[in-house]
């Protein structure tokens, strides 16, 4: 373990030394087990975001033919992100 120095508020130690005495444990094992939940719901998120990404992909290279090149897909989108251009345009204006 490597130590650190943290700033923070008065009242938020007040409030960490409380709980760390109500519970029998120190303040640094406490900000370890806060550090260690963030950075668990941090990765889960991230994995969900990355199953939810990967599913998109998978879902668009089903729709495309086989066939297709990439130069002929980078075409097209171009293309349609030029169309959606000149829609929102005439749409705002």
């Amino acid at each position: 373990m490597r130590r650190t120095n943290i700033y923070m508020d008065e009242d938020q130690l007040v409030m960490l030394k409380f709980l760390a005495l109500q519970q029998g444990q120190t303040v640094a094992e406490l900000v370890r087990t806060a550090v260690n939940q963030l950075l668990s719901e941090q990765l889960k998120n991230e994995d969900k975001w990355k199953t939810q990404f990967n599913g998109l992909i998978n879902r668009v290279r089903s729709r495309i033919p086989d066939n297709l090149s990439s130069e002929e897909i980078e075409k097209d989108i171009t293309q349609a992100k030029k169309e959606q251009k000149k829609t929102l345009r005439e749409s705002c204006c």
